[in-house]
């Protein structure tokens, strides 16, 4: 059934539904084949995706929850020509860690976008009800988790470089999250 399903992918049709057929093809991949096997099936159909379909495609590898992903978003990053939060999200669902997190912000944009939307999802502890639900029912947290002050340093060192509303939003979301 999964060849079925890939033959019914059809990878030059541009619509809403295409994403929606390469999300259950990929949810039954997750389903049926290994780890090992579904990253590099999925990974491989992504990497040869259009632009306009690579942000919505990479929400399928959330399911893997596998610091594989991680590795992956840095071979990609130079092809990430919008780091919208489902790239966050994605690092958050994917082990992320404070020592990833702490080398993508300081290697900038698009990889330091990522890192800051994955610490803001990795230091909620309370209300997540602004989050999708994948996300709350994940509860993803910061893998070797620093004490917040290394943490509130390097991301006010950050916003002192790129000072855009989003970068401090993030920042501003991080502290209050670290604080309370």
């Amino acid at each position: 059934t999964l060849q079925a399903m890939l033959q019914k992918l059809d990878l030059n049709m541009y619509d809403f539904e295409k994403v929606d057929r390469f999300i259950e093809y990929g949810l039954e991949v997750c389903k049926t084949k290994s780890s090992d096997e579904a990253f590099r099936i999925l990974t491989g159909i992504i990497e040869k995706t259009e632009e306009q379909y690579f942000n919505e495609y990479i929400s399928v590898l959330n399911y893997l929850q596998s610091a594989k992903v991680l590795d992956w978003i840095e071979q990609q990053s130079e092809k990430v020509k919008n780091a919208s939060s489902s790239w966050g999200q994605l690092a958050a669902s994917s082990k992320f860690d404070w020592k990833r997190a702490e080398k993508w912000i300081n290697s900038g944009r698009p990889l330091s976008l990522i890192a800051l939307d994955a610490l803001k999802l990795c230091t909620t502890t309370n209300e997540r009800l602004n989050q999708s639900p994948w996300t709350r029912e994940l509860n993803p947290s910061l893998n070797d988790m620093p004490r917040s002050e290394k943490i509130a340093e390097l991301i006010i060192k950050y916003q002192s470089e790129d000072n855009v509303p989003r970068v401090k939003n993030a920042v501003n979301t991080i502290i209050k999250n670290l604080y309370e």
